[in-house]
């Protein structure tokens, strides 16, 4: 059967390389001492699965999904009572053509799936951003975006739990600055929204992290990017910062190693006090992949590795660092064929 193997990118033409992934061996766990304070919620193979911070205990959410669905393999979200999993996923024809983008939630044990959000077209795409509770409801933050022609147009919406009373967050962003939807993140407090907006004809330059309050308002540029994806807000005592990772524009494969793809960063949430994260490989040709998150004290970065083996090949590691990037630790080695992202620390 054929594959189905999409990132979520105006932009993955750059990343290919790092994608498509030769081979499928066992998961190797390294034990180390860290302690357990949680899980992760990651994508591998376009299943959704949970790990304990740790490392160990590795464990796939078996979901059913409708007929012709398939999880997309970009980042799932989680409640915040840890319960329910919300995620995106493919229609497809019987020929396995993507028809349709859909938003799904399932029980973190597992079952069937329930659809929340679709679309009958390969050009309208769905993106699941947070999950949070408001008057003690849950709600949930998404993105869609129109593939109807450069640049795509992205709109953010707030939506209940099972995808009703969907409304539009209209962002005053600058003129010819548009949303980048992939990138949108929520604060602790559920007050402040976090993304990325750029001019798309004026790539990298007019590119920049946001806020805004929940409801649009407010707009304020926080720093100037290249290209950034936001991984994660933590608050850290009386403290808020903005972890995310900035693109470094590359040409080449250069003797074996790749020059490095993404520079992950700490931003106050006022936009003061940038702190670039630098991470310490055991090779030269590892790199950082994707944007990182954090733990729920606001201690630890997780994020994900790529190294270099083939042009084909290339193996994908999830560690742990300190927020400083010092004390790197190796959670998870995987060899795969497929995407990987990661969703939440919970």
């Amino acid at each position: 059967m054929k594959k189905v193997t999409q990132l979520k990118s105006p932009f993955i033409f750059l990343l290919l390389p790092l994608i498509f992934i030769a081979g499928c061996k066992k998961n190797n766990l390294n034990p180390n001492n860290t302690a357990n304070t949680g899980k992760i919620l990651f994508t591998q193979h376009a299943q959704i699965w949970t790990v304990n911070t740790d490392g160990k205990d590795a464990k796939r959410i078996n979901i059913t999904l409708p007929a012709n669905e398939q999880n997309d393999g970009s980042s799932p979200q989680i409640s915040p009572d840890g319960n329910t999993v919300f995620f995106d996923a493919y229609l497809m024809d019987n020929s396995n053509n993507i028809i349709g983008h859909q938003i799904f939630s399932c029980s973190i044990n597992g079952g069937t799936a329930v659809l929340l959000v679709s679309s009958n077209n390969n050009q309208t795409n769905y993106h699941i951003n947070a999950v949070y509770t408001e008057q003690q409801q849950t709600k949930i933050i998404y993105t869609q975006w129109i593939n109807s022609g450069y640049p795509n147009i992205f709109k953010a919406f707030t939506a209940n739990a099972d995808g009703s009373n969907a409304q539009q967050i209209n962002l005053a962003l600058p003129n010819n600055v548009q949303l980048y939807g992939l990138t949108v993140k929520l604060s602790s407090d559920n007050s402040t929204l976090y993304f990325t907006a750029l001019s798309p004809y004026l790539l990298p330059s007019n590119s920049a992290l946001y806020s805004a309050n929940l409801d649009g308002s407010n707009v304020k540029k926080l720093v100037g990017v290249n290209f950034a994806s936001i991984g994660a807000y933590s608050t850290t005592g009386t403290q808020a910062k903005v972890f995310y990772a900035d693109y470094i524009y590359v040409s080449s494969v250069n003797q074996g190693t790749y020059s490095r793809l993404y520079q992950y960063y700490s931003i106050n949430a006022d936009g003061t006090d940038q702190q670039q994260i630098n991470l310490t490989f055991p090779s030269n040709q590892e790199t950082t992949y994707l944007a990182p998150i954090v733990s729920k004290d606001g201690k630890l970065i997780y994020f994900i590795s790529s190294k270099y083996v083939t042009y084909q090949q290339v193996i994908v590691n999830l560690y742990q660092a300190n927020v400083d990037g010092s004390n790197l630790k190796l959670l998870l080695t995987l060899n795969a064929d497929s995407s990987f992202a990661l969703g939440n620390v919970f």
